[in-house]
């Protein structure tokens, strides 16, 4: 009866073992034969649109300069870049920042510094993407009229802001859509 029994153990180890081999190999095979297709490496966006595709309409337009609106929002909002360059700062907003805010010599590298310039510049690009997209876009000519106004405007605060903070800027009057672009 032992013998049996043991017999009978040694049986299920093996087909448990025989298993797991088979299922290791039937992967493996399945694997390499449906992973080497030519078109692996092609992408495919779900979720990205291009500025060419995306103003088509007065609504598309319109989202576009919400948009802004809510980077305009973020410039009011931010108080302590000009308290930094006014010496009225004496809180570092890091410990590698401490020197130079104390030495009134802030560095591209702080992050008020990075996101005063950053974000202007984001609002300038975005209304040159839209002035761009505004003089192939059929809508009426009194919603361009508008939207036209409204994204000039959007551009000349953030350079209003900017050089209020920075003194003499790069002026950019169209898109930067390119990598090297970008560089100012």
């Amino acid at each position: 009866l032992l013998r049996k029994l043991y017999q009978q153990e040694l049986t299920l180890n093996f087909n448990k073992k025989n298993m797991k081999k088979s299922i290791i190999l039937f992967s493996l095979v399945l694997t390499l034969f449906t992973s080497c297709s030519d078109d692996l490496l092609v992408e495919n966006p779900q979720t990205f649109i291009s500025s060419g595709a995306f103003y088509k309409t007065e609504g598309d337009f319109n989202a576009a300069l919400i948009g802004i609106y809510a980077s305009v929002r973020s410039i009011a909002a931010e108080r302590s870049l000009r308290d930094l360059l006014s010496e009225n700062s004496d809180l570092p907003e890091s410990a590698e920042s401490t020197l130079a805010i104390w030495k009134n010599n802030p560095t591209p590298s702080m992050w008020d510094m990075r996101y005063g310039w950053g974000i202007p510049y984001s609002i300038i690009n975005n209304s040159n993407l839209i002035l761009r997209g505004l003089e192939t876009a059929e809508i009426p000519q009194s919603a361009k009229n508008e939207i036209e106004g409204e994204a000039k405007f959007l551009r000349a605060y953030a350079y209003f802001q900017l050089v209020q903070l920075f003194g003499d800027v790069p002026l950019r009057i169209s898109p930067a859509v390119t990598l090297s672009e970008t560089s100012l």
